[in-house]
């Protein structure tokens, strides 16, 4: 289907001067039909901050007064029509019924949340209404997710035939939809959220649903960077990458794009753009599913754990590394980084690693933990297969020690670790090595 589905974050929506400028860029391309937002910067905070209240039994009525007037605000100097006390009304209720019982079950969080989408389309409906055919959508009726103890997965056919009811004949009829980010409705009909940045991922959702010819996600910088521009301040945005050099920066460190948003859009071929709703002349980054060899970025991940594991039970071993790995799984732990040899493994986690994890490790294997470790990776198509790639990264590496290093597993990925107080020194050095950057 020849439409864009835009999103934007909470960002380009939380002031009366970027809600302007959201509705000129709508209204200054007639194939942006489907709109994502996200809810208001800051406001997923404070909603998690009010239901933890509530559930401690200290619900307070000033929070949730602040919050309301501060959309109240925004809708009076914006000058449009809507009365936010009915949903305000819905959310003082709830949060009074967790004060009650003080508890916040998954559910309970969840429903309270989606209140700060759920404002934020409403806002822009009302924006958009007097010169636009717009529509809100609820997408709680639209992406059905399965919610297995807390494992979100989002039901593609069921998905796709919701939005063959609800969504088609509406764009049929000429309507701009305005859709809710950030969540879906699970096999009761419950709000279910992503985790945080998830609008990126409802969009893409909907994309794969309609046959988008493309997605576009609008934030507050021009692309996605070759580097973190606060260790780098010459860092440049990268014009074209592909799917999976995205997917890899964006689990790295690239906070502009949500890491499950490039799935729903590989399996479509569906072209993504990170644009700036505050430049939106600029061209900022398209992703495709194609693009050339090389190095595109530099990103780094602190805070990291690496735990060494020693056993010389590992020699000739079958079904050593599944046991490894099979404890993770039973603790809960994800993996980042793995390097092996003989009698070792070393894996990186991303925080402190629990009792249970440690203590059932050391039953056959001698473990080490070390924290404030930093995983720097360089993204690049084919880069594992290029001498002169490695040659120049471990050059610029040559006076930092080196605590791990893992190639291979990805064609674009080259990865080490490094003790987190010499990261941006490490940074700096590969930048300066295959950028340019003179420090």
């Amino acid at each position: 289907m020849n439409l864009t589905i835009s999103k934007f974050g909470g960002t380009s929506t939380g002031s009366v001067e970027s809600l302007s400028q959201v509705a000129n860029i709508i209204k200054a391309n007639p194939l942006r039909k489907v709109i994502v937002v996200s809810a208001f910067s800051g406001v997923t905070n404070q909603l998690i901050d009010l239901a933890n209240r509530a559930s401690t039994g200290s619900n307070n009525p000033g929070l949730l007064l602040d919050l309301k007037n501060r959309h109240e605000l925004i809708i009076q100097k914006l000058k449009i029509k809507i009365d936010l006390g009915p949903i305000f009304s819905e959310l003082e209720s709830f949060l009074s019924g967790i004060t009650k019982i003080r508890e916040l079950s998954i559910r309970s969080r969840d429903y309270v949340l989606a209140f700060g989408e759920r404002i934020s389309a409403e806002i822009l409906t009302a924006l958009l209404s007097p010169t636009m055919p717009v529509v809100m959508v609820n997408t709680r009726e639209v992406i059905k997710i399965e919610n297995k103890l807390g494992i979100i997965k989002p039901l593609k056919k069921e998905t796709d035939l919701a939005v063959q009811k609800i969504i088609i004949p509406l764009l049929k009829s000429g309507k701009i939809i305005i859709a809710t980010g950030f969540f879906g409705g699970d096999q009761n009909g419950n709000y279910t959220t992503f985790t945080r940045g998830g609008s990126d991922y409802s969009a893409s959702i909907l994309a794969n649903a309609l046959d988008a010819s493309l997605i576009e996600i609008w934030t507050d910088v021009c692309g996605i960077m070759n580097c973190d521009p606060r260790l780098i301040p010459e860092a440049k945005s990268i014009r074209h990458l592909n799917y999976e050099e995205a997917a890899e920066l964006s689990y790295f460190g690239a906070k502009v794009l949500h890491p499950k948003t490039i799935e729903p859009a590989v399996e479509k071929k569906i072209p993504v753009k990170i644009l700036n709703t505050f430049s939106p002349d600029d061209p900022g980054s398209i992703i495709t599913d194609t693009t050339g060899d090389g190095v595109k970025a530099v990103s780094v991940k602190k805070g990291i754990w690496i735990i060494n594991i020693y056993s010389t039970g590992m020699l000739d071993a079958f079904g050593f590394l599944a046991l490894v790995f099979e404890i993770f799984r039973d603790c809960a732990v994800v993996v980042d980084v793995v390097a092996t040899s003989e009698v070792s493994i070393s894996i990186t986690i991303d925080q402190a690693p629990n009792a249970e994890l440690v203590a059932r490790l050391s039953a056959f294997a001698k473990i080490t933990v070390k924290g404030d470790n930093a995983v720097i990776c360089l993204v690049g198509e084919n880069i594992n297969k290029n001498k002169i790639i490695l040659s120049k990264l471990f050059d610029a590496l040559a006076e930092i020690s080196v605590l791990m290093v893992s190639q291979g597993a990805s064609p674009r990925n080259l990865t080490v670790v490094v003790n987190e107080n010499m990261a941006n020194t490490a940074i700096s050095k590969i930048y300066n090595s295959f950028f340019n950057y003179t420090i």
